[in-house]
């Protein structure tokens, strides 16, 4: 299975990534990273909302530690 991902970046003077944006199939995304709940539950806005959430909670995370 191929999923195609189209990203966007904005970077500043030194070269730092200011901006990032993907965009892809959410479905055929969480088939392959979740295997069978992604495919039984990757349609559904629940399962995109957690994943949302736990992305940003760990960016967060990642950027309270700089």
């Amino acid at each position: 299975m191929l999923n195609r991902i189209d990203a966007e970046f904005e970077f500043d003077k030194t070269g730092l990534i200011t901006r990032h944006r993907d965009r892809f199939d959410f479905w055929v995304w969480s088939r392959q990273a979740l295997g069978t709940p992604g495919w039984l539950l990757g349609w559904t806005p629940l399962l995109r909302n957690k994943v949302r959430a736990t992305a940003a909670k760990n960016l967060a995370k990642f950027m309270a530690a700089r």
